[in-house]
């Protein structure tokens, strides 16, 4: 399906809809409340997505809905005015059954692609580690369940860390925390090695077929402070342990844990240097692209299902060959959306087999 409009007309919202009824987190925001229409009312606020899915034989009816509550007044000094403050919730439903997150997520799959993928080149550890997470989670609940665990467990970590540094705690208290967040953590570590091992070959026998030459990429798990990554579950745990010891001084003196998962990477080596720093835009468009490619292969070899695809206004940003080559990889799939503010973009090779609808203000037609 291709969906075409103009700039602002609604064509990204539609995709983020589709990504928050399988992640259950906008893509392009970093909070649900970001999700709800910014008008003046100041009433309580309320948005809904809802989506009927066939899978495995099975119809999925599947609601996201984020609300809020007037949870205060707050007053502005300058104006004296009083204004009241939302408090955001979101609740999670397939065929009428609260789930939560860890359930929520994997019901549906999918992959998006758009413009802002390079980062997963040159931008912050961060985002390659949500990709890896987001890839990860979707295929296996328990990995997502433990990555909120873990989160949880380092965030009063942390909190001790800074009752230390300050005197107001012993610390003896340090060990509980560290023991959890080595028996949560060490999964993650594991998890993530052997995903990483798994996607490497995928992405690089991808980004050879785009560039049609003798280009070389790998991916390394590069986990934080030489943590133990291969090997048994027992000994990842065993050197995590060791490593949260080793720093622990320098842990109390930062007030934050330096050791972990949450400060992992992945290394992109091109041709034997590092992506960031050598790849010209254009290959680092095509690295972002093996990713993706490789995420739905993912997918797809674990769940047993094809992921639904979507492309947002991706194709200002390819050349003609690289346009054919997207196209003749996710053409495999069953359910593909794709965005473009200008259909002359699209090859002509795909628009004869694709239904073709338009969006303006908010609202799909047929075209």
């Amino acid at each position: 399906m291709l969906i075409v409009g103009h700039n602002g007309a609604g064509k990204s919202n539609l995709l983020e809809s589709l990504y928050m009824l399988a992640i259950a987190k906008p893509h392009r925001s970093r909070l649900d409340r970001e999700c709800i229409s910014w008008d003046d009312n100041e009433g309580p606020k309320f948005a809904e997505i809802t989506g009927d899915i066939k899978k495995s034989g099975r119809n999925l009816g599947v609601k996201v809905s984020i609300y809020s509550e007037i949870a205060s007044i707050t007053q502005n000094k300058s104006t004296n005015q009083y204004k009241p403050l939302q408090n955001y919730k979101k609740t999670l439903t397939v065929n009428g059954v609260n789930y939560q997150l860890s359930q929520f997520i994997g019901q549906v799959n999918v992959v998006l692609f758009d413009a802002e993928d390079m980062k997963l080149v040159y931008g912050a550890p961060s985002i390659r580690r949500k990709f890896i997470d987001i890839c990860v989670s979707q295929a296996d609940s328990n990995y997502f369940k433990l990555l909120q665990a873990y989160n949880n467990i380092l965030a009063n970590r942390n909190k001790l860390l800074k009752s230390l540094r300050h005197g107001d705690s012993k610390q003896d208290e340090i060990i509980f925390w560290d023991n959890q967040l080595v028996e949560h953590g060490s999964y993650l570590i594991h998890k993530r090695h052997e995903v990483i091992n798994f996607m490497n070959p995928l992405i690089n026998r991808i980004f050879k077929a785009i560039l049609s030459n003798q280009e070389q990429i790998g991916i390394d798990y590069s986990p934080n402070n030489k943590v133990l990554s291969y090997g048994s579950l027992e000994e990842i745990k065993s050197t995590f342990l060791s490593r949260l010891k080793e720093n622990y001084l320098q842990d109390v003196s930062q007030g934050f844990t330096t050791v972990g998962p949450h400060r992992d990477d992945i290394d992109i080596i091109m041709n034997q240097n590092k992506a960031a720093l050598f790849a010209s835009r254009g290959q680092a468009r095509s690295i972002a692209l093996s990713f993706k490619l490789a995420q739905a292969e993912y997918i797809q070899n674990v769940s047993k299902e094809k992921p639904i695809i979507l492309l947002d206004d991706v194709f200002a940003e390819l050349d003609k060959d690289r346009k054919l080559f997207v196209m003749s990889k996710i053409i495999e799939y069953e359910q593909i959306i794709v965005t473009t503010s200008d259909i002359t973009q699209v090859p002509e090779e795909f628009l004869e087999s694709i239904r073709v609808l338009e969006v303006s203000n908010g609202i799909i037609n047929s075209n």
